[in-house]
């Protein structure tokens, strides 16, 4: 006699900034180690150390943090670097984190990433 039913279900908890079902670009790129968690959805700069989180002052947003890191852990983490992203996802800086702002989202377009 055959057994039909449920008999374990598994659930992930893992944020994500990528929108997966849409087609995105994601690449292991190395981070500035400053021995602090840094959040999916943060935006991303390039500097000579390596990607750094973004910050007004920045010419440039480069990629968006697709899931956390934590830095005093890890040396790379997931970065979408072209697609769609979730908007509620994203953040600028670390220390006082804020939604961006219409110039950043612009950057990002700039970038062929669409905060969606």
């Amino acid at each position: 006699m055959p057994i039909s039913g449920n008999i374990s279900s598994t659930e992930y908890a893992i944020k994500r900034a990528g929108l997966p079902a849409n087609q995105i670009n994601v690449r292991s790129a190395s981070l500035v180690a400053d021995n602090k968690v840094w959040p999916c959805g943060l935006l991303l700069t390039k500097s000579a150390e390596g990607w750094k989180p973004y910050k007004a002052s920045d010419t440039g947003i480069v990629g968006v943090l697709d899931s956390e890191v934590d830095t005093s852990k890890a040396t790379a983490g997931l970065v979408v670097v072209f697609g769609e992203v979730r908007k509620d996802q994203l953040q600028v800086g670390l220390t006082s984190p804020k939604q961006p702002v219409a110039a950043d989202l612009e950057k990002l377009e700039e970038r062929h990433i669409y905060a969606v």
